[in-house]
């Protein structure tokens, strides 16, 4: 588990204000990258495979859940 990452987005998203709404969605859709890399450690994740991830999401969930996937994606 990344729980230095999830100590350090917490405290950015309480920081910036961010609705409980938004703080839930990041989390949630962080951590289905994380079970989608296997737990294995954000800094270890190539550009290609985030690239790779992004694609499946494309090609697997609607616009919406895509979109707010790479936002969650881009705030980290």
């Amino acid at each position: 588990m990344n729980r230095k990452f999830y100590n350090a987005l917490e405290h950015l998203l309480e920081t910036e204000g961010k609705s409980k709404g938004t703080y839930r969605e990041y989390f949630a859709n962080i951590g289905y990258m994380e079970k989608y890399f296997n737990n294995k450690n954000f800094k270890d994740i190539t550009l290609e495979e985030l690239k790779s991830y992004i694609n499946y999401l494309d090609k697997e969930y609607s616009k919406t859940t895509y979109n707010n996937h790479v936002a969650a994606i881009r705030y980290f």
